[in-house]
C-alpha cells in the first residue's frame, strides 16, 4: 500500500503542528512530504526553526525538512494537507488550498458548523466520512474542538436519553490565552 503524503500547517510553532509532527512519525501509512510556518521562518530546516515544547526530541524525520510557506503550490506533492493553524488565520489560508485543488482536514474552528462540511469524531462518527465518497475532487474536513470530542465519546451511546445537557468548560485557564467555552443543547 502506498503511503498517503501529508504536509502540516503550522507545525513550526503550534502545539498542535508538533504533536502532529511527533505522531506521525514512523506512522506506517502516512508520510509527512512538507511543514509550513510563518513568513520569517520559511527556508530554514525545523530542527533549527522549531521551539519544540512536547516532551522528547523533535523527531529524526522532521529535522531536515525545510519549513514552506502555506500558499499552495509548496504543499502539491501532498495527497492531504493538515491544519493545526490557528483560527484567526485558518479559514482564508485552507480555502486557498481547497481552491487550488488541494484535501485539508482542519483543528480550527472556522467552518467547524458549516453543514457541507464533515465534522468528524473517529470515536463517535466516522461514518460520516461516507460523505466524501460523493465529492469529486478534493474536500475539506474538520474535527470538533477538544472539550467536546472528549465529551461526545461516552455520551455518544446514551445519546437517545438526553433531554437537556449543559457544560461548562474553562478552557485555556492555565494558557496563554483567555478563554472559556459554554456547551449548551435540547
Amino acid at each position: 500500500m502506498d503511503r498517503i503524503r501529508v504536509s502540516i500547517l503550522g507545525g513550526a510553532t503550534g502545539l498542535v503542528g508538533q504533536w502532529m509532527v511527533k505522531l506521525l512519525s514512523n506512522h506506517p501509512f502516512i508520510e509527512v512530504v512538507g511543514l509550513s510556518a510563518s513568513p520569517g521562518k520559511v527556508g530554514r530546516k525545523y530542527g533549527e526553526a522549531v521551539r519544540w515544547f512536547i516532551s522528547g526530541d523533535v523527531p529524526e524525520y522532521a529535522r531536515d525538512i525545510t519549513l514552506v510557506s502555506t500558499e499552495p503550490p509548496d504543499h502539491k506533492s501532498a495527497d492531504v494537507v493538515l491544519s493545526a493553524l490557528p483560527n484567526d488565520v485558518a479559514w482564508p489560508i485552507e480555502s486557498r488550498l481547497l481552491n487550488a485543488g488541494l484535501s485539508v482536514i482542519s483543528n480550527a474552528s472556522p467552518e467547524r458548523m458549516n453543514p457541507r462540511i464533515p465534522l468528524i469524531n473517529p470515536e463517535v462518527n466516522w461514518e460520516h466520512l461516507n460523505i466524501l465518497r460523493e465529492v469529486k475532487g478534493n474536500w475539506i474536513v474538520k474535527n470538533p474542538n477538544c472539550t467536546a470530542a472528549i465529551i461526545s465519546m461516552p455520551l455518544k451511546p446514551i445519546q437517545d436519553l438526553i433531554d437537556s445537557l449543559h457544560i461548562v468548560t474553562l478552557q485555556s485557564v492555565s494558557g496563554g490565552r483567555v478563554s472559556g467555552c459554554v456547551l449548551s443543547g435540547h
